[in-house]
């Protein structure tokens, strides 16, 4: 099983020399952009400066994902995707072989990711700036 990284961060660089030394690294492929074709899981180790759109893409692929605990991405979630200690190696190893052990927590994980984008959706964000347009005007 391959691991495939997608998307550029700050921490992108560290993870570029984490890398080098890494004893499975010929497993690793690493993408500037989103990943390409299907994933068995999603790591999200880190927070970027975007508002979640990468985990928005994921539930909408149906595809799992991991993601450092204490953020905006575990806030947003709400028990959708699987925490993992940031900068703990093994922490993310470890719920990564959860799901792959556990083909009914992957399945799960992919039903709530669904659901929870019923949060997200375009009716839901319009009502929002409704209110927001509505409170401005007062």
């Amino acid at each position: 099983m391959r691991l495939v990284l997608g998307g550029a961060t700050e921490a992108g660089e560290g993870i570029v020399e984490l890398l080098k030394t890494y004893r499975y690294r010929q497993d690793v492929d690493w993408q500037g952009g989103a990943p390409a074709g299907a994933a068995y899981a999603v790591l999200l180790p880190v927070e970027g400066k975007c508002l979640g759109t990468t985990l928005l893409n994921m539930w909408k692929a149906g595809v799992p994902v991991i993601t450092a605990g204490g953020g905006l991405l575990e806030e947003m979630a709400q028990g959708a995707v699987l925490i993992a200690a940031p900068g703990d190696p093994a922490a993310f190893a470890g719920q990564l072989m959860r799901i792959y052990k556990e083909e009914d927590l992957r399945q799960e994980l992919s039903r709530k990711g669904f659901e929870r984008l019923k949060a997200y959706s375009r009716e839901n964000f319009l009502q929002v700036l409704r209110v927001i347009t509505e409170i401005a005007a007062c």
